[in-house]
């Protein structure tokens, strides 16, 4: 946020006017592009876009339109719009490009879309973007563009002969990954995280951004950095502030080596897990602290996948007893998403609709959105507490309604749809 903020400061310093509109795209052709960028001495950004791309639109209508955007752009670069698809409706421009535009996505392997290009005054490709970005987002990735301590294929050259600073490996393993260079992305994060990172005090080691590329990065339990989720967990969740965190990934892990293959034999076999064998197998290999979540989520979806309902709420009850649940914005939106979809609209135990009850009002005050709400109101209402359940319907729907204004759109007519049920006593579930 604040590297954001410092190139919006960054436009004010240098008192940069901000352009009536957005980019202003050239309408010459790649020869006079290349002629242009050097007696102006100007980088060339290239914007690779097909007809039929939804993200290019989103690009082109919030994004390239913005003001600040255009400034920025106007101001760096000699800027092109380049139709990498064809159609019966191109007009002149869009047909002299053709062949460039064919050139060009052999040549620079331009193979999703939007793609950004963006070359030095020379014509030599220097940097890159893929897929559709908010404007400040755009903005930094302009401003990666016209600096060589961040341009992608620049510091790439450099990884053969120098040994890049920790902070550039960084950068460089997440574009890579976002430009889909997985083996690359792969390489130099393992440089970033095992020559640096697991060295690092826990200060460093245990930064919310850290944490956050190493669940990008890890894929298997042979990665040193495995073990760091397997041991330190409770470090990890304190970071991430949120319950369950390394357990979510160290999971996410064990149950793709080991249990998946496993579930996926049985079920062409069409015979039921052995869970037994799974938690076994899991201990002699993990000796995890995470065996017993896991194994409960792996129960959990065999059952979800069979519509095996009652036991799919008995362990979606069992997971909440034995290990809690999370209260920050997201676990709160997953507890109430397995309470309403699971436990109220699959369970008839008044015990067990109770039990729910006693969990949503947990976080009730800590969350008081309209589907938080809403799952309150319908629990009563199914445990026989009609008077209450309309009342916090009717809460629902005014929360919401407050909710439609600030948004500017409609307000959700499936909580008066619920309210009209619970007045007319017919089930909401």
């Amino acid at each position: 946020m604040l590297r954001r903020l410092s190139i919006f400061l960054l436009l004010s310093v240098l008192n940069i006017n901000v352009s009536a509109q957005g980019i202003t795209f050239t309408q010459d052709d790649w020869s006079g592009i290349l002629r242009r960028a050097s007696v102006e001495n100007k980088m060339i950004f290239v914007d690779c876009y097909a007809t039929w791309c939804g993200p290019c639109k989103v690009m082109d209508n919030y994004v390239f339109s913005d003001k600040i955007v255009g400034s920025f752009a106007d101001k760096n670069f000699i800027t092109v719009r380049v139709q990498m698809d064809s159609t019966q409706k191109d007009d002149t421009h869009v047909r002299g490009w053709r062949e460039q535009a064919s050139s060009m996505m052999r040549q620079y392997n331009v193979t999703s879309f939007p793609t950004m290009l963006f070359f030095s005054p020379k014509g030599k490709l220097v940097h890159r973007g893929v897929g559709s970005y908010a404007p400040a987002d755009f903005i930094e990735l302009l401003a990666d563009a016209v600096n060589p301590d961040r341009q992608y294929y620049v510091q790439m050259q450099k990884t053969k002969v120098d040994k890049m600073p920790p902070t550039t490996l960084k950068h460089l393993a997440t574009m890579a990954d976002r430009l889909g260079d997985k083996k690359q992305a792969a390489l130099l994060a393992r440089q970033f995280i095992d020559g640096y990172l697991l060295k690092a005090p826990d200060s460093v080691l245990f930064e919310r951004s850290n944490i956050m590329f190493l669940t990008t990065f890890i894929t298997d339990s042979h990665q040193q950095a495995f073990s760091v989720f397997q041991q330190r967990g409770a470090c990890i969740d304190s970071s991430m502030a949120q319950k369950g965190y390394s357990c979510s990934v160290a999971g996410a892990i064990m149950r793709k080596e080991t249990v998946q293959p496993y579930i996926e034999s049985m079920r062409r076999a069409g015979l039921t897990p052995d869970w037994q064998r799974i938690g076994n197998d899991l201990q002699i290999k993990y000796k995890s602290p995470y065996i017993g979540e896991t194994m409960v989520n792996a129960k959990i979806d065999w059952f979800d996948e069979k519509k095996e309902w009652d036991s799919v709420v008995k362990y979606s009850v069992a997971r909440i007893d034995a290990f809690g649940y999370d209260t920050t914005t997201i676990g709160m939106a997953m507890l109430n998403n397995t309470i309403f979809s699971v436990i109220f609209a699959h369970s008839q135990d008044t015990t067990i609709l109770r039990k729910a009850i006693n969990w949503m009002e947990d976080i009730l005050w800590k969350t008081r959105r309209p589907t938080t709400i809403d799952t309150y109101a319908n629990l009563l209402y199914k445990v026989g507490d009609v008077a209450n359940a309309k009342q916090w319907q009717q809460v629902a729907i005014l929360v919401d309604e407050k909710n439609a204004a600030l948004d500017k759109r409609k307000p959700d007519y499936r909580y008066q749809q619920t309210l009209d049920k619970m007045k007319q006593g017919l089930p909401t579930w």
